[in-house]
This record gives structure tokens, C-alpha cells and sequence, in this order.
């Protein structure tokens, strides 16, 4: 019988001690499951994620080049004005955000500031200057009209691409050959369509506001360009009396069909695809077009010059 008390606590003993085993052990897990998660944080932010390079005395081409290699996106400094300037590769860039070394994720934007490009923008100074200036007598009866005077930007700020055909082309942004360029008439779909807006980028990007440039009708609302990621993005076509202008790639606006709009009143948010997509078009028209295939439609015009004076 004594012998029988002694093996029930040696069992017993050795339940405990088995039970302490299997708790130990998992301790032991969790720790090291903290343990990995904490180490895979840290390359993550570290060595696993891209770092910005050094792009400062670089020309604008060689910066993007060199920042596109490390998978990540350049941009030029918002409230520098490039849209009237050529071959902006050539430019050097003399100030980068973030600095050379810093952590970031793919994709992440690398603003930089170019040599010799003003950081703000004299709005209307140069309108004024020709406008007093005594070797101009005949400004009045120039054949290119400037609006302006009566018309307000769609955005708020400078975009943060050109969208005029040169400065687009070499400001380094996309790629030679793209079928991406955001200016009036550039190839689309295989150099099968033409582009029929100029396409700009508020330094906001998504959900950026944006602003009817004058007092006008909305004549229409409706889904314009379906995202791959499936967001369905939308125009909105607005009457101006001497021109008809459509808003497009936007958020669902907030206006409604036949509702007056005043100038500088916002009627609508830059969707994911972080441009505006405006399109102008002679008085009377009813629809934005289909398409530019072939021959330009009779009753599209180009906004470039009309969107310069106002940006």
C-alpha cells in the first residue's frame, strides 16, 4: 500500500512537471513570434524598403532616372512654374525632399526644386505689363483673346506637371514615347486616338477641389473613365455661354444636372486618378466627344493656352 502512495505522487509530480514542459515551450513561441515580427519591422523600414538616393547637382533627367531606378516616383516642387520652360531635363536639381538615405515604400514621391525656376508666380503681372507697356498700342486687336481677366483657375496652386506638349515632354516624368502625355493632342491607344483634353495635376492630388473657372449651367453628369482598380471616375459638362467646358476624372460630384454654378464654386474632387481631365468645346455643344480618331472634331478646342493664363 506504501509502495502505491509513492508511485500516485511520482505520477502526480511528473503530471506537473509536464504541464510546466508544454507551458514553457509555449512561452518559448510566443516570444520568438514576437521576436520575428519585430526583426521583419525592422528590415522592412530598413534594408527592405527603398531608399531615397542622393539626386541634388544631378540634371533634372539624370535625378529621375536615378530615383525611378530605386522604384520610387519623382515630382517637381509644386510651387515652382514650369509650364512656360523647355527641356527641364537639363535643369540641375539644387534641393530634394525627402534627403538621400531617407526610408520610404515604392512608389513614394521625391519632390525636388530646379535650378533657376522662380518658386512663386507673378499671376496677371505679365497680362499688365503688355497691357501698359507703350510699345504694345495694338494689344486690343491681338487675334488670341486673353479670358483671365474673367476666368479663375480650376485649381488651387500650380500643378505639379506641365501639361503644355514640350515642357511635358522633356520634364522627365514619363517616359519617351508615352502614351500618357497629358497635353492637348498627344497619342493615345497605340497612336490610334488623339487626346482631346490637356490633363492636369493638383499638387493635392486625390480629392483635390475642383473650381468652375466661371459662372456657368451644368449640362451634363456621367461616368467618363472606369479606373482598373474598378473606381469609375466622372465628367461634368458645364455651359460657360461663350464656350462649353467638361470637368473630367472626378469623384461623384455634388452638383446636379441644370444646376447654375458660380465662378470659382467647386464642383467636384479629383478622383484616383489625381488629374483633372478638362476638355473645352465651342457654345452650343451639348456632349463631350467620343473619341478623336482621324480628323479633330469640328467643335473641340484646345484649352492650353486659355488654362496657361489662369494656372
Amino acid at each position: 500500500m506504501e509502495y502505491s502512495r509513492q508511485e500516485i505522487r511520482r505520477q502526480r509530480h511528473l503530471e506537473r512537471k509536464r504541464r510546466q514542459n508544454r507551458l514553457i515551450v509555449i512561452v518559448v513561441l510566443v516570444i520568438v513570434g514576437i521576436i520575428a515580427g519585430f526583426l521583419a519591422f525592422i528590415f522592412a523600414v530598413s534594408g527592405g524598403s527603398p531608399r531615397v538616393p542622393k539626386v541634388t547637382g544631378l540634371t533634372y533627367a539624370q535625378a529621375g532616372k536615378k530615383v525611378r531606378e530605386a522604384k520610387l516616383v519623382i515630382k517637381i516642387d509644386s510651387q515652382q512654374d514650369t509650364s512656360m520652360i523647355k527641356n527641364l531635363d537639363k535643369l540641375k536639381v539644387v534641393k530634394q525632399d525627402p534627403g538621400a538615405g531617407s526610408s520610404t515604400y515604392e512608389g513614394f514621391a521625391v519632390v525636388v526644386q530646379l535650378e533657376g525656376v522662380p518658386l512663386t508666380r507673378a499671376s496677371g503681372s505679365s497680362t499688365k505689363a503688355q497691357a501698359t507697356a507703350p510699345s504694345q498700342p495694338v494689344q486690343a486687336s491681338s487675334p488670341a483673346p486673353a479670358p483671365s481677366a474673367s476666368l479663375v483657375s480650376p485649381i488651387q496652386g500650380n500643378p505639379i506637371y506641365p501639361f503644355t506638349k514640350d515642357a511635358s515632354i522633356s520634364c522627365g516624368h514619363w517616359p519617351s514615347g508615352s502614351q500618357d502625355y497629358p497635353y492637348f493632342g498627344a497619342p493615345r491607344d497605340g497612336n490610334s486616338r488623339t487626346h482631346a483634353a490637356i490633363d492636369i495635376y493638383p499638387a493635392a492630388g486625390v480629392g483635390a477641389p475642383i473650381m468652375a473657372i466661371k459662372d456657368g449651367t451644368v449640362l451634363k453628369i456621367a461616368p467618363f473613365y472606369t479606373r482598373a482598380s474598378g473606381e469609375v471616375t466622372y465628367g461634368v459638362l458645364v455651359d460657360h455661354g461663350d464656350f462649353v467646358a467638361n470637368y473630367a476624372e472626378l469623384q461623384p460630384p455634388a452638383v446636379k444636372v441644370g444646376s447654375v454654378v458660380k465662378q470659382g464654386e467647386v464642383i467636384g474632387k479629383v478622383s484616383g486618378t489625381e488629374q483633372l481631365h478638362f476638355e473645352q468645346y465651342v457654345a452650343g455643344t451639348k456632349d463631350w466627344t467620343r473619341g478623336w480618331y482621324g480628323t479633330r472634331p469640328s467643335n473641340l478646342l484646345d484649352p492650353t493656352e486659355m488654362i496657361l493664363k489662369l494656372i
